[in-house]
């Protein structure tokens, strides 16, 4: 019993952390629109989605493709 109330507290704050960033999202963009050129802003926000993702990669420990599933994902 006591497991089913852990996964609930992890489901919860799972929901609000993706309520957090998307609804910081919209304001982000608002404000780099307004105070970057359209280039810089696009390329800080998909710098840091980048970062974002090889760090949860790295957490992960998931291995990169290689040979054809590396050409798939490349292409």
């Amino acid at each position: 019993m006591g497991e089913s109330k852990q996964l609930d507290w992890l489901t919860l704050l799972a929901f609000f952390g993706i309520v957090l960033f998307g609804g910081s999202n919209a304001v982000a963009v608002r404000f780099s629109n307004q105070g970057l050129p359209p280039f810089w802003g696009a390329a800080f926000r998909f710098g840091s989605a980048a970062i974002i993702f090889w760090i949860v990669f790295l957490v992960q420990r998931a291995k990169l493709p290689r040979g054809r599933a590396l050409t798939g994902a490349v292409i």
